[in-house]
């Protein structure tokens, strides 16, 4: 077998474990937290403390179809799963660092009833459902570490590869950057008002632990379009937007008005409000975060069914001699007025393909790069001054 054959089969293979070591880590925590919950509903706890099973229980749905659907649904759904279990386990980890409670336990109480007796065994590490429930979402987080190395890995011919000429890769690496910024512009404003009462060390610390693998994954999986990106876009959907929904939809029209606490190790109580959305998603569902990650998947479909540009680099090198291409340069003027951003937008997604596609070296790709750019930019800056101008 040739060397070649050797490193096809051992990337196949690494995929495969990724795909089964995904789904074995979300049964695990899948199950730690049905312990969890069992703890957490006993005594005057409210019933329906399932509801904190929704997100893990549809991830690993997915990961199962995952199994019996053929390649190309199969990648898309890996890469589903794969972005919500990044931002739901990944937080787990911040309980690891030394001197921070911050989030060391949620359980389901009536507030103004509570159950003192267990309540103190979660505090002072007493109760064996919770102990041994925290054992297996920690085996479980460390495990969906791995199984994303390994899937990583195994993806790499795919992920790695030579990116596309489609001009929407600008805009997806563009939605990226504002994605990453509006989840921290979320966070730090949903903290700001006492939000789980984190400090701001553990609260840096659980941004890193599940921002930053998710914007590595995202940046890689998005770079050329095709399946992986519209699943790994799709998995931003359904975090914010999709799951919260759910919880809230199955919360307000079987239960009504839920209430839960965080019981930290020193045995002080935090009580709040439940809202799926705050759990997932700190400022809710119309947040800029999920206006952002609808905007994602937007691009990921147009970019991936549509018929654009994979032309050879050859030619696009232009000359100084070569003529420039005239609708990157009315692209370029119009993307610095707000007004005009959008037909700047669509003008230099045209004219970059056409300077990418055209039979003759053009000049102009730098200048319809830029106005894509600076179109989301003028976009953005006419948003905020309409917004300022309508509630000051």
């Amino acid at each position: 077998m040739s060397t070649n054959n050797v490193k096809r089969e051992l990337d196949k293979n690494l995929y495969f474990f990724g795909i089964i070591g995904l789904l074995t880590s979300s049964l695990f925590i899948l199950m730690g937290q049905s312990l969890h919950v069992a703890a957490g509903t006993t005594g005057s706890g409210p019933k329906d403390g399932f509801i904190q099973l929704v997100p893990w229980l549809v991830a690993t749905i997915i990961l199962a179809i995952a199994l019996a659907a053929g390649n190309k649904l199969r990648l898309g759904l890996v890469s589903t799963a794969t972005v919500i279990l990044l931002h739901l386990a990944m937080p787990y980890l911040v309980r690891l660092q030394p001197g921070l409670d911050y989030y060391s336990h949620t359980v389901w109480i009536n507030i103004s009833n509570p159950n003192p007796e267990w309540i103190n065994g979660i505090a002072d590490g007493s109760n064996a459902l919770i102990s041994v429930g925290d054992w297996l979402i920690y085996l479980g987080t460390f495990a969906v570490i791995f199984s994303i190395a390994a899937l990583f890995i195994g993806l790499k011919p795919v992920i790695l590869s030579r990116p596309s000429k489609a001009s929407f890769s600008i805009d997806m690496m563009l939605l990226l950057v504002i994605f990453f910024g509006s989840v921290v512009w979320s966070v730090n404003n949903a903290f700001e008002i006492n939000y789980l009462q984190a400090t701001n060390l553990s609260l840096g610390v659980w941004m890193l632990l599940w921002l930053l693998p998710l914007m590595i994954w995202l940046a890689f999986t998005c770079r050329q379009g095709g399946v992986i990106a519209i699943g790994s876009a799709s998995g931003l959907v359904t975090t914010f937007l999709a799951i919260p929904f759910l919880m809230n939809f199955i919360v307000s029209t079987f239960f009504g008005q839920s209430s839960a606490t965080l019981v930290f190790s020193d045995g002080d109580i935090s009580s709040y409000y439940l809202d799926p959305y705050n759990i997932l998603n700190p400022l809710g569902s119309m947040s800029a975060v999920s206006i952002v990650s609808l905007g994602i998947l937007f691009i990921a479909l147009w970019w991936s069914y549509g018929n654009f540009s994979n032309a050879d680099s050859s030619k696009t090198l232009a000359t100084t001699s070569s003529s420039i291409n005239s609708l990157s340069v009315v692209a370029f003027v119009l993307s610095w007025i707000p007004l005009t951003a959008i037909p700047a937008n669509v003008l230099g997604h045209m004219a970059y393909d056409q300077v990418v596609d055209g039979k003759e070296p053009q000049r102009g790709i730098g200048l319809s790069r830029w106005a894509i750019i600076l179109s989301y930019v003028s976009l953005i800056a006419g948003a905020v001054a309409i917004f300022n101008i309508w509630f000051d």
